[in-house]
């Protein structure tokens, strides 16, 4: 529709019919698992609209908790694999609403009341936050083209916020005096773009771009990535609460144990190893790599998951947070179901990059 506008106010009134025929031709060619996969992106834009993502500081029932992380996973784990392979539009939008709520949860955590949690009010959003929630689309926007626009489009997104921030200070009638305080939210902003942007909108150009002696097989490998977090991530939480004695980080997770950090691990080595092994029992739709790619991949997922759990375990913390949003009934928010992601999915990507393909010229 947005391509209907765009054409009519350069063209003129005469080119609707056109356009409303060729959107008509694209709808009549959807088929049904096209049409499974817009509507349950429908569902998640219609959960970020009636849904107040807000910051949680309690702990929930744990039957409550169990049951809607399996109702949970039923509907996203489905709707991520279709709209991966069917409709790779459904997934960029979707990634680009994770980028959009996950930087919200990192603010709201960053930057809440906290002298006031047993009666916490909703965060208030300056305008400040909603912008750079928007900038830190950018990148993501970037890498539906290129590696290189994406790259100045975040060398761009850290100058904006440093201009727009201090545009703000010096023309806000409320602030009489600026104190350096306010110079740290700078800081916290580009944590926050280089934690959580810049690492999520690989998932983009490996779900676009990644290829194997020129065929794509980007799509499979961002599914795997997917795949090896989500479970590894759920055999360390089950493992680590029923069999999990050893304290790993006490300090900035109590409930971390070397117990589940060793189910996670060897989960992502089985999976890893499990793809291989379908892959040499003519699985096609594998990409064609050696086995010790395969055990890298299933290695490094559950391990820079790990320290990206850690990471997420930490800030909440210091936010003194139980979960980072209710977007994920059962898990928590954004940050807290993509945490073992957003290292997991860039470390995967330069790996396959330099040592599987051909190089930064293969993408594309």
């Amino acid at each position: 529709f947005f391509f209907v506008f765009f054409q009519c106010s350069v063209r003129g009134m005469e080119y609707v019919e056109d356009s409303i025929h060729l959107l008509r031709d694209s709808v009549m060619r959807m088929d049904m698992y096209d049409w499974a996969a817009w509507l349950g992106l429908f569902y998640v834009v219609y959960k970020q609209i009636v849904t107040e993502n807000r910051v949680t500081f309690e702990a929930h029932n744990p039957v409550r908790e169990h049951k809607d992380r399996v109702m949970t996973g039923v509907f996203y784990v489905p709707f991520v694999s279709l709209a991966t392979f069917r409709v790779v539009n459904v997934m960029r939008l979707f990634l680009m609403i994770m980028i959009f709520q996950g930087m919200g949860e990192y603010i709201q955590i960053m930057f809440l009341d906290r002298n006031n949690k047993k009666n916490p009010k909703p965060y208030q959003f300056s305008a400040m936050d909603r912008i750079v929630q928007f900038l830190s689309l950018l990148p993501s926007v970037g890498f539906f083209f290129s590696f290189t626009l994406a790259t100045t489009l975040l060398y761009m997104t850290i100058f904006f916020i440093i201009v727009i921030y201090l545009l703000i200070l010096i023309f806000s009638p409320q602030r009489k005096k600026v104190e350096m305080k306010e110079f740290y939210k700078i800081a916290l902003y580009w944590f926050g773009i280089m934690w959580i942007a810049w690492p999520l909108s690989h998932a983009i150009i490996v779900l676009v771009s990644m290829k194997i002696d020129g065929v794509p097989y980007g799509r499979i490998m961002l599914v795997m990535v997917l795949l090896i977090s989500w479970t590894s991530d759920v055999a360390g939480f089950y493992v680590g609460k029923k069999c999990g004695n050893t304290k790993a980080m006490p300090h900035i997770s109590p409930n971390k144990s070397v117990e589940g950090f060793i189910a996670q691990v060897v989960l992502g080595l089985s999976a890893g190893m499990g793809f291989c092994f379908a892959q040499s029992c003519g699985v096609t739709f594998l990409p064609p790599m050696a086995w010790f790619h395969y055990l890298f991949i299933g290695l490094a997922v559950p391990v820079f998951g790990a320290i990206g759990d850690t990471v997420e375990s930490f800030i909440k913390r210091m936010g003194g947070v139980k979960d980072s949003g209710i977007f994920f009934p059962g898990h928590g928010g954004i940050l807290d179901r993509f945490d073992a992601f957003l290292l997991a999915c860039p470390v995967v990507f330069y790996y396959a990059l330099y040592f599987i393909t051909d190089g930064p010229a293969s993408l594309y």
